[in-house]
């Protein structure tokens, strides 16, 4: 009667590359064209880098989807504080609605964040659904 013992992934994969590795050219190539083999590989090397990309590029556009149908930060009350603003500031700052310039909200004033907030909510209130674009 046979057993078969369960081997651990690592343990067929090292066995297997210290096999290949003691093999000569002639034994690996099993008498194919060297520059078929190469060309057959780099073929599907970048095959799977081209698989990889669109894996990437699918999750990116699924993850713009996702932040685009998400609702828009709430506003702060009417009189919001300069804390406040920075922080509806910062979560707006990911919206890809929103396009912001390049600037730390640490370095900004006061002022410039409130009216940034501001302005900001004006954006909002022209593009509120059901407004005509006055």
């Amino acid at each position: 009667m046979t057993t078969h013992r369960k081997v651990a992934p690592d343990t067929l994969l090292d066995a297997l590359t210290d096999e290949l590795i003691g093999m000569t050219d002639e034994q690996v190539l099993a008498g194919e064209d060297p520059a078929l083999v190469l060309a057959q590989g780099r073929a599907m090397l970048a095959k799977a880098v081209a698989d990889a990309g669109k894996r990437r590029l699918a999750a990116a556009k699924t993850a713009v989807e996702a932040r685009r149908r998400s609702p828009p930060p709430e506003p702060p009350a009417a009189t919001a504080t300069a804390l406040q603003a920075r922080e509806f500031l910062r979560l707006a700052q990911n919206d890809p609605r929103f396009t912001m310039a390049a600037r730390q909200l640490s370095e900004m004033s006061d002022e410039d964040v409130l009216r940034a907030y501001n302005q900001l909510l004006h954006l909002m209130e022209k593009d509120a659904p059901g407004d005509s674009g006055k």
